[in-house]
């Protein structure tokens, strides 16, 4: 019973931090070129618009530590609530497992070696946590940050679940730590691509498939979060 209560309250305050930006002061977002064209040295994360005049930069591609870390810690703690809140509500028949879990259960999984034979199905390993790493790549860049940044969110964020979700259960796999992001990155850099291109080809049926091959248009606009963005 204590372990239970302690998870809900974890989960509000985690749902107050989200909603409330609490965990990265202002969060303020990465700005667009011509809002620094002026001064550029001040240290935002510049994201230069495509299609435009403009072209990305090398600094969006390449740099691997994200210019703005408070907006990074901000967006992957968002995220992390999400993939709770997803885990709740995907496998329910589970849930009751989590909350009756104890600490020491939940150490001796953190503390112990990934399990390779995590008896889940092909569909699962393969096909179900490769599409949930490309979500996870999807949100940081739909969120402003660099690709190499983008792959890094997609590792920490199948490592939390491992660990800090599945593991109050199980031990962690060590076939999902490595093909979630080993696969949903290339995944989801390819449909980030093919998403953008339907987006430039103004057909209807053109935009739909483009919030199809990334999902986190419906959520995430201009970098700003939102319930639902229309089509």
């Amino acid at each position: 019973m204590r372990v239970r209560v302690t998870c809900l309250i974890l989960l509000a305050v985690l749902s107050l931090l989200a909603g409330t930006g609490a965990w990265a002061g202002n969060n303020q977002q990465p700005k667009l070129a011509e809002e620094t064209a002026e001064n550029p040295a001040e240290g935002d994360d510049v994201i230069l618009p495509m299609g435009g005049e403009y072209e990305i930069g090398s600094y969006q591609d390449t740099e691997l530590r994200p210019a703005n870390l408070e907006t990074y810690m901000y967006d992957t703690l968002i995220w992390y609530t999400v993939q709770w809140g997803g885990r709740l509500w995907w496998v329910r028949d589970k849930n009751i497992k989590i909350f009756d879990a104890s600490f020491s259960t939940f150490w001796h999984n953190l503390t112990s070696a990934p399990e390779w034979n995590d008896g889940d199905t092909f569909l699962v390993n393969w096909v179900m946590h490769p599409f949930f790493g490309m979500l996870h790549y999807q949100f940081y860049r739909a969120r402003g940050h660099s690709v190499w940044a983008s792959a890094l969110g997609s590792v920490i964020q199948s490592t939390l679940f491992e660990y800090a979700i599945e593991g109050w259960v199980i031990k962690p796999s060590g076939t999902d730590l490595i093909v979630t992001p080993a696969v949903g990155i290339p995944l989801g850099w390819s449909m980030e691509k093919l998403s953008d291109w339907l987006i430039e080809q103004d057909s209807g049926v053109a935009r739909v498939a483009a919030y199809v091959a990334n999902p986190t248009r419906l959520f995430v606009q201009n970098r700003n979060l939102g319930l639902i963005n229309p089509l």
